[in-house]
């Protein structure tokens, strides 16, 4: 009886430890983006960590590899924190209940053909073993690997803003914004009717900031940082 109750008590902490192991977040879209830069504009990729749980988690990433074709200018974000140049590894501003933490590259290829590969592994503070590596993949140009190219359905611009802020979406059609702050509160809400929109952001506080879009039943993402 003795050694079957040590026995429960084993599996019981080999259950508790499981648990507390796993990640408090999701990936989205994916772990690996695969997307086409448009010429002669900056444009900005996002790989999102959705908080799941209950409370606030602190979000880490460490650099893996890497390699952006010559004469690119490109930067990356994380929550809380823009890069000009790259450092080996970071840390993310605390993520809330239901908000996001993402890493972010922006690239403008120029008129410039290739591809550039970047790889970064995420994870939750504490939970090293249990994080993820997160993949951009982003073309430009004629590269052969047709499969690799998106168009972007949402523009915001110009970034970084000062005054005001411009949408325009693929499609002619009314859509609802939202934009959240790096803490993840709503700033702000608006509706229009066209395919483009400009918002107020003169009175914003230095950051970045999230926008999300709503049109024909479908949401799209993208971010800008305010000076």
């Amino acid at each position: 009886m003795k050694q079957k109750t040590i026995f429960s008590l084993l599996c019981l902490l080999l259950i508790s430890s499981h648990i507390n192991a796993q990640k408090g977040y999701t990936i989205s879209p994916s772990n690996i983006l695969k997307v086409h830069a448009p010429a002669n504009k900056l444009s900005i990729f996002d790989i999102y960590q959705n908080n799941i749980t209950d409370g606030t988690i602190i979000l880490k990433w460490e650099k893996i590899s890497i390699n952006v074709p010559a004469g690119w200018d490109y930067s990356l974000c994380d929550l809380g924190t823009c890069y000009a140049q790259i450092p080996d590894s970071s840390t993310m501003s605390p993520v809330e209940k239901d908000a996001q933490g993402f890493l972010g590259f922006n690239v403008d290829p120029k008129a410039l053909n290739g591809m550039l590969t970047a790889r970064f592994y995420v994870y939750e503070q504490g939970k090293y073993s249990e994080g993820d590596t997160c993949t951009f993949i982003i073309t430009a140009g004629t590269t052969g690997i047709a499969d690799l190219y998106m168009e972007n359905a949402l523009s915001v611009y110009p970034v970084p803003a000062v005054n005001d802020l411009h949408i325009t979406l693929n499609e002619v059609a009314p859509f609802e914004l939202s934009v959240f702050n790096s803490n993840g509160v709503l700033v702000k809400q608006a509706a229009f009717s066209g395919s483009e929109g400009t918002i107020d952001v003169s009175s914003y506080l230095y950051g970045v900031y999230l926008v999300k879009v709503t049109q024909n039943n479908q949401t799209f993402t993208s971010r800008f940082i305010k000076l």
